[in-house]
């Protein structure tokens, strides 16, 4: 009997590759695999040849929505996109799961390769590429304003299960030269890479996006596609570059004159010239970007931005300065609006300032609380390199408190998180701190040793767990 393509493929030592087991009195057909699924598919009626052949753009496969929108409409295809979807399920041409109650369809990467030889020989593979990457670009459109907020782990979750789709859409973008639409689309995704560790990834294409021929007949989107390569490059703690982004970013909205815009390139190009030190960096310079950036926020009422200068101005005061008395002033006007408008990721932030200022004064009880309620923010939202950050921060309250197995244990947790993801900022800010992990102090106990290893094995789940845990270990 006929495997089913599944079955087929575990098989196979390359794709397509003639079959080395199974009868030999089968007929040709059945000996290859490829043979196998051009049989099933001469079995199909047009439509359904149709409906596989356009299929065959999805990445990783997709919902019944996105197959509606990509492979349709029923008139094109000849037939309702669900009921066509449904036979090439029964034919083994498409396999159905089902994902948060929805159906979601998947086509083997072997039939796929099939497809799309189908597809290219259909003379409309141009136009359905171009269909899917409007459709995953509407998706990160959509998703790119929830990631902040109390949706921000729903959508990253989304983005995540399509993000093999959403590579595809790059690079048909890239290829075709296709400048806006590559522009929107690594603008939207920069969130999402940083948050998901996927910093390496993300830089690599921007770089490449950037680079696109076109672009610079679209300096709103072009700009936007800057800043997003600059906060790739900031959190890489890859400053000069992220400095060069953001510098050409500023150019480009200063001369197209939206004041909202002009302030957010502002306040990002001051954090290049601050957290690399007082030594290092340039604070008078980086005060001046985000006083001018507070005073076009402040005209156009914006609170958000508001909210964030003031978060950026306490950082340069008591962390780079630690000018506690100043700084402390403009924490307390950030920290209940960020509350208000419900920005996770930014209150996280705020909530890790805070516990620096508390462990300075050696209020740790209330370092703890602010930095338990970051991690948990950021946890909630997978963000791998705020988990990281707030490991570390609490790392140094257990080395304040004397224990030292606990801070080593967490230490290499974010050592492992911050190497996986590209996050290199935090090492900076370690530094610019003072810090010294336990694992590199010269101590060389053999208990703060396996712990530093065990930390750097343990899951993101069982490390957090571990950190909101501190009460049994005081």
């Amino acid at each position: 009997k006929l495997l089913p393509p599944q079955a087929m493929l575990a098989r196979l030592e390359r794709r397509l590759s003639v079959l080395s087991g199974g009868s030999r009195d089968l007929p040709a057909r059945q000996q290859t695999l490829r043979g196998a699924i051009a049989w099933s598919y001469d079995l199909l009626d047009d439509g359904s040849r149709r409906l596989l052949a356009r299929f065959s753009v999805f990445v990783g496969g997709c919902t019944l929505e996105d197959a509606e929108t990509v492979c349709g409409p029923a008139s094109e295809v000849g037939k309702d996109v669900l009921d066509g979807l449904s036979g090439l399920v029964d034919q083994s041409l498409l396999r159905q799961d089902e994902e948060r109650g929805e159906p979601r369809f998947v086509m083997l990467e072997t039939i796929r390769e099939f497809a799309l030889e189908r597809l290219d020989a259909g003379g409309e593979a141009d136009a359905i590429r171009r269909r899917h990457a409007m459709a995953f670009l509407a998706l990160a459109e959509r998703a790119a304003p929830n990631l902040m907020g109390s949706q921000q782990s729903a959508w990253l979750d989304r983005l995540e299960r399509e993000h093999d789709n959403l590579r595809a859409a790059i690079g048909w973008a890239i290829e075709g030269a296709h400048a806006e639409v590559a522009l929107r689309l690594g603008a939207t995704l920069w969130r999402f890479w940083q948050m998901r560790g996927h910093l390496h990834e993300g830089r690599d294409r921007l770089v490449k996006i950037l680079a696109t021929p076109g672009t610079a007949e679209y300096p709103q989107d072009r700009t936007r596609g800057l800043e997003a390569a600059g906060g790739i490059a900031y959190w890489q703690a890859d400053f000069a570059a992220a400095q060069a982004f953001y510098e050409e970013s500023l150019a480009i909205r200063r001369t197209l004159g939206d004041a909202a815009a002009i302030a957010n390139a502002l306040y990002n190009l001051a954090f290049v010239f601050f957290v690399q030190g007082k030594e290092k960096g340039d604070v008078k310079r980086a005060e001046s970007l985000l006083e001018e950036s507070l005073a076009l926020y402040t005209s156009a009422g914006d609170r958000a931005g508001i909210a964030k200068v003031h978060w950026g101005l306490a950082s340069l005061f008591s962390q780079i300065l630690g000018d506690f008395p100043r700084g402390r002033p403009h924490l307390d006007i950030s920290l209940p609006i960020l509350r208000e408008l419900d920005d996770r990721f930014s209150l996280g932030w705020a909530l890790h300032l805070l516990g620096l200022i508390n462990l300075k004064q050696d209020a740790y009880d209330a370092a703890y609380a602010a930095w338990s309620e970051a991690l948990s923010l950021f946890a909630q939202a997978r963000d791998v390199s705020g988990i990281a950050l707030l490991l570390d921060d609490l790392s140094s309250l257990a080395v304040a408190e004397g224990l030292a197995e606990r801070a080593a244990r967490l230490a290499g947790a974010a050592a492992a998180l911050q190497a996986s993801s590209g996050a290199d900022l935090a090492a900076v800010l370690n530094a610019v701190l003072g810090r010294v992990r336990p694992g590199e102090s010269g101590v060389d106990e053999k208990a703060i040793t396996a712990a530093w290893e065990e930390g750097r094995t343990m899951s993101v789940e069982a490390i957090v767990a571990y950190a909101l845990q501190r009460s049994a270990e005081k």
